[in-house]
């Protein structure tokens, strides 16, 4: 056999094999998948299909990345319009916020990093000994073990606002320390996503638990006023319980 009758015998050989590819490619034949065999998932996060065959599909299995949408049409109707989509801080940010771990009494608390801090603009009855105590005696002619129960109760109801809460401390524009030390604060409760709940010097004021300290200025004594005022009126806290606090 000559050599030119190979080469064609090889150049028909290679033309029939790129038009049976052609022809494949074109039109594939169907494959029938076997009763038992594992389907895709329908949907991307399916949790009892995932649970039935975890460990067991490829990845490409467990999603169908299709086309990418725009996060707003991707999400449009699944969330109100008031919607919050501020993002929780990081576990390091959260583990970093301290928390009150003591309340040494209503307008003073300790806090997990140590910090002894003194609430501006408030004051509370006294629960311990103190000469501080004894010009409160004198000068609201209640005895001291009858301030000590009011103050006993405005402690736990500053416990009940804040003990074992993640907090914020706000400045005030003064100094930030008092004359023992303390740091001098406006406190923050937050929410589990670093948010402001609201501010314990406020409610302790409004809710009848303390009055407003007029002894430094401070920023917000204008509300105080206004805010002890209604408390007074109208009863609540230990104003309903002893007139003359």
């Amino acid at each position: 056999m000559s050599v030119r009758v190979l080469l064609l015998i090889l150049i028909v050989l290679l033309a029939a094999n790129l038009g049976m590819e052609i022809w494949y490619r074109m039109d594939p034949p169907e494959v029938s998948r076997s009763e038992d065999a594992l389907a895709p998932a329908p949907l991307l996060y399916d949790p009892q299909y995932y649970n039935d065959n975890a460990g067991v599909l490829p990845p490409s299995y467990y999603y169908d990345p299709g086309l990418p949408l725009p996060f707003y049409e991707e999400f449009q109707g699944g969330f109100s319009a008031d919607a919050d989509f501020t993002l929780a801080p990081d576990l390091y940010d959260h583990a970093a916020t301290p928390t009150v771990t003591r309340i040494v009494d209503g307008d003073t608390f300790e806090l997990s990093d140590g910090t002894m801090l003194r609430l501006i603009g408030i004051d509370t009855p006294e629960v311990h000994p103190s000469p501080k105590l004894s010009r409160d005696a004198e000068r609201s002619d209640m005895d001291r073990e009858t301030i000590r129960e009011l103050g006993r109760r405005a402690s736990a109801y500053a416990a009940e606002l804040a003990l074992g809460k993640p907090v914020e401390l706000e400045y005030g524009s003064g100094r930030r320390t008092d004359r023992y030390g303390r740091t001098l604060a406006y406190v923050w409760v937050l929410d589990e996503y670093g948010r402001r709940l609201y501010r314990v010097n406020d409610r302790l004021v409004a809710d009848g638990y303390a009055n407003i300290y007029s002894g430094i200025p401070f920023e917000y004594s204008d509300e105080y006023l206004e805010y002890e005022r209604q408390a007074r009126e109208e009863g609540r806290g230990l104003w309903g319980e002893v007139e003359g606090l």
